[in-house]
Order: structure tokens, then C-alpha cells, then sequence
């Protein structure tokens, strides 16, 4: 008997044309999980955490306005030492007091330079920016047949929750206003810190700093890096690729023990943000210093210790304290 190979190719077809469906109904489904799942965390954490940082730094501002001046919160706020981190207005308070008293003109001179922006002007950026964020999420939403509502009620977020005047619209409902744009001040060279509020008796460098003091300095840092660089919906971190390249370079031992948005931060904190704030992550060693470490280390290497001690010897005439060096 003949065999039917048209019935066979059918068969073929039939089944292969069954396992598409089932893969595109698996994909379908993936994708409705990642969407809910990106709409309950932007109503369950990032919304809520949004309005809790923006009540801490408006809280922040006003004390510092109170206390001092419109014009030092703004600086305060515009250098990002108000982030809506707990603990900030305590950190500036402590600050000033270490300086030799603020410089009006110097201090005038800055908020004239910068007059094109202020605090209500990025506040309503930054609300203008999760607005965006929120009609993204509804859009998901709402293509894929999620009702937001249902969504808001589940996580106990209902229609009738107040929120701040200045909070997220409903999509397509509301108009949100259009921030005006920013002068450029790239060109004019801005009063620093010191010029400002006079010089100060700290310690700038971050690793001479108690833990008490460091905490708030990297707290800020931290809050600065993810507003910059990690995405709210996803929590992925944003990195440059000469970041990523040089995270690729470390030794498998060395990345065992670091992430690389870990290292990102690091290199952020250490090479963007200290030096943005007048720190130093620790103090630059002397040339001599440096070369005399490189030098006991290789003699030591050797078990030849006399000549470590000339080595010592040399840089006490020279006049260093070898005890600020650890040698």
C-alpha cells in the first residue's frame, strides 16, 4: 500500500503550526506577568517612594530657608546637598558651622548666575518626570487589558487616596504643564564652595572622616547615582561602557566579591561625586613616600631589612614623619 505522504506533511504542518501557538500564548502570558508586575511595583514602591524622598527634601529646604536664607537653600538644593535623604538638614547645619561665615556677594553672585532655575522649577521637572514614568505604566497597562483601577485597588491604593496637588495625572485625562526650559550657565565659572560659606577647618578627606560622618556623604551619593543612572521600572543600573569595560578587566577573584553596579557607584562616588563636593576619598601621597613604600616592599621581599632602615632613615632626614605613613 502506498504510503500517504501527504497526510504525513499535513501531520507535520498541523503539529508544528500547534507548537507556535503554544510558544506565542507562553510568550503573551510572560509578557502580561512583566507588565503587572511593572505596574504593581511603580504603585507599590516607586510612586510612594518618590513622594516620601520629594516630602523629605521639601522639608529639608524649608528648615534651611528658615534658618539661614532663600538664597542658601537654593545653593543647598541646586549643589544636590538636599536630596530627600533623612538626616541632610542636621549634615548642613554641621557643615556651616565649621565655616568662617557665609559671603553675601559671593553667595548673590551664584543665585544671579543661576537665576534661570530654582527649587519649585526642578521640583516640578522631577514631577513632570514620573508623570511620564506613570503614563508608561498605564499604557502597558491599559494595551494589555489591565485595568489600572483594579490594579490601584488591589495594592490598596484606591481612587479616593489623596495625593499631593502636584502628583501623576491619569493618562490621557489630564494635561501635565510644560516645565520651562533652563539656562545654560555652563559658561559662567560659579563661586565655589569655599568662596561661598568661607574656608573650612574639615576634613575633606572622606577616609579621615568618622563612620557617623561618612554614612551621609555616601547615603547622598547613592541617592544621586540611582536618580541618575538606574531605571526606575526596572532597577537596572545605566553603565558607561569604559565603566563596564574596566569591570571586565578586574581579576575573577576581585568580581566574585563586587557587582558591577557595585563598581559603577564606586567609581561614580569616588571620581564624580567627592570631587563635585570639594572631597578627596583619601590623601595623595608624597612622590618620595610613594616611591619609598615601592622600594620597603621589594627589600622586604628579599629579607634585606637593613636597607629598609636606610631607606626610613633617609626620609626622616628629609623630613618627614615616617607614623603619618604607616612605615
Amino acid at each position: 500500500m502506498a504510503i500517504d505522504f501527504g497526510r504525513m506533511a499535513r501531520g507535520v504542518a498541523t503539529g508544528y503550526l500547534s507548537a507556535k501557538i503554544r510558544n506565542t500564548e507562553a510568550n503573551d502570558r510572560l509578557k502580561e506577568d512583566i507588565i503587572r508586575q511593572a505596574g504593581q511595583n511603580f504603585y507599590s514602591t516607586t510612586l510612594p517612594n518618590f513622594q516620601k524622598q520629594e516630602d523629605n527634601r521639601q522639608n529639608t529646604y524649608n528648615k534651611v530657608k528658615a534658618r539661614y536664607s532663600v538664597d542658601v537653600a537654593e545653593y543647598m538644593d541646586q549643589e544636590g546637598f538636599i536630596t530627600g535623604a533623612p538626616g541632610e538638614f542636621n549634615s548642613i547645619t554641621d557643615m556651616l558651622a565649621d565655616n568662617g561665615g557665609i559671603k553675601e556677594d559671593q553667595l548673590k553672585a551664584y543665585i544671579e548666575a543661576t537665576k534661570g532655575t530654582s527649587f519649585a522649577s526642578r521640583k516640578k521637572q522631577r514631577f513632570q518626570s514620573m508623570a511620564d514614568q506613570e503614563k508608561f505604566v498605564m499604557g502597558n497597562l491599559t494595551t494589555q487589558g489591565f485595568g489600572v483601577n483594579t490594579i490601584k485597588n488591589q495594592l490598596g491604593i484606591g481612587e479616593t487616596k489623596e495625593q499631593p496637588a502636584e502628583t501623576m495625572t491619569t493618562a490621557g485625562t489630564q494635561a501635565v504643564a510644560p516645565v520651562p526650559p533652563e539656562e545654560d550657565t555652563t559658561t559662567t565659572k560659579l563661586p565655589s564652595f569655599e568662596e561661598i560659606f568661607g574656608t573650612t577647618s574639615e576634613d575633606r578627606t572622606f577616609k579621615s572622616l568618622d563612620r557617623e560622618d561618612q554614612m551621609p556623604i555616601r547615603n547622598r551619593a547613592l541617592s544621586e547615582f540611582n536618580a541618575l543612572f538606574r531605571d526606575e521600572l526596572t532597577g537596572d543600573v545605566r553603565v558607561a561602557p569604559a565603566v563596564k569595560d574596566a569591570y571586565d578587566n578586574l581579576p575573577e577573584t576581585q568580581k566574585r566579591s563586587v557587582t558591577l553596579s557595585q563598581f559603577a557607584f564606586d567609581n561614580y562616588f569616588k571620581n564624580t561625586f567627592l570631587p563635585d563636593n570639594n572631597y578627596t576619598f583619601e590623601k595623595t601621597l608624597p612622590a618620595d613616600i610613594v616611591d619609598a613604600k615601592q622600594l620597603i616592599n621589594q627589600y622586604r621581599a628579599i629579607g634585606d631589612e637593613d636597607t629598609v632602615k636606610v631607606i626610613k632613615q633617609r626620609l626622616i632626614d628629609a623630613g618627614y614623619d615616617i607614623r603619618d605613613y604607616n612605615l
